[in-house]
């Protein structure tokens, strides 16, 4: 297929080419953009490579490199499905934070449940020096990294690990009982506990779930739970779950939400107005994560600030890196935040 005039091919450089236009070998080239001091080429040399490679436009191949057993000098990312903006914002936050360290990112997102990673199962080898991985540290990650498992440098994002294990995580348990202590404080008797069923949610000694039962039990509450018709934890399973609980009557219906993230609280908080309830006068609704569409809404969300930090885990992720593989583990706990907005009383 021609391209239109005017208009130029751009084919990737590669090292042979570099190669020619400097008039070295391969080698020599090599020697150079990697650094290798060893090989003593001659100052004049690197120069013109140098010189040739930016007029060429030449970048080194990710993939050459790690087949080699060189760095790469990028950094993954598994992460869940980004239909919630929560993950959206700590993809940001980790990449920006990773190039700072003058590494770049790749992201790897499931289309799965999240923490599966079930299509990345034959991946057994991937074109990074480390990875960041989103996981309750459940799954069996031999199945998407191979032997690279056992060696591979990992940290883990989002949920404190096991002490043989490198994290940075969420004050999930703090910030719930936080959150769940505030609603009895606010003299709500009846409080529905709103959460993903199966792996979405996580197995019911997840943090937030583990709070929920054991403020209620203490405070003499009783227990209630508001299924959601999607295992993804997103807008409209809240806003459908939302709309269900506007069809109750009052005597059955919760007096306030206590909500696994902001996505399905902020649904809840438009399907029950859709229903012609008000919120917080009719029920009252707690999120969890503190997303800027939250307190975008008419009335602000009421919620539990994860602020994206994910510095704590870049930095251990480097020092692995920087050849500190017999240092004891690395756990690092970020701190919640109960913000309080019009949706309690």
């Amino acid at each position: 297929m021609s391209l239109p005039e005017g208009q130029v091919r751009r084919l990737r450089v590669s090292l042979v080419d570099l190669a020619a236009r400097a008039g070295v070998s391969p080698g020599t080239v090599s020697h150079v953009l990697n650094g290798n001091a060893a090989a003593r080429i001659a100052p004049a040399t690197q120069e013109r490579i140098r010189r040739a490679a930016e007029e060429m436009g030449y970048r080194p191949n990710i993939f050459a490199r790690s087949l080699l057993g060189k760095q790469t000098k990028t950094l993954g990312l598994m992460i869940v499905g980004l239909e919630n903006p929560f993950f959206v914002g700590i993809a940001k936050a980790v990449e920006r934070a990773v190039r700072e360290t003058g590494y770049q990112m790749t992201l790897y997102s499931t289309l799965t449940e999240p923490g599966g990673y079930l299509e990345f199962q034959n991946s057994s080898s991937w074109p990074v020096d480390g990875m960041f991985i989103w996981s309750r540290n459940e799954i069996d990650l031999t199945r998407c990294l191979g032997a690279q498992a056992q060696t591979f440098p990992i940290v883990y994002l989002g949920y404190e690990g096991s002490s043989a294990l490198d994290y940075a995580a969420f004050d999930l348990y703090g910030g719930a009982r936080t959150a769940m202590e505030y609603l009895v404080a606010r003299g709500y008797r009846k409080i529905a506990c709103v959460r993903p069923e199966g792996a979405a949610g996580g197995p019911p000694t997840e943090s937030r779930a583990r709070v929920y039962v054991e403020v209620c039990n203490e405070a003499g509450l009783p227990l209630q739970y508001v299924p959601l018709k999607s295992r993804v934890s997103g807008l409209l399973a809240g806003f459908r779950a939302g709309l269900v609980l506007g069809e109750l009557p009052a005597s059955e219906r919760p007096e306030a939400m206590f909500c696994y993230n902001d996505a399905i609280a902020t649904g809840i908080c438009q399907g029950v107005r859709r229903a012609g309830l008000r919120v917080p006068e009719d029920i009252g609704v707690t999120g969890f994560d503190g997303i800027e569409i939250g307190q975008c809404l008419d009335v602000p969300l009421t919620t539990v600030l994860s602020p994206p930090q994910p510095l704590a885990a870049v930095g251990i992720l480097c020092r692995r890196l920087s050849g500190d593989h017999e240092a004891p583990p690395e756990g690092f706990v970020i701190p919640t935040t109960l913000i309080i907005g019009k949706t309690t009383r």
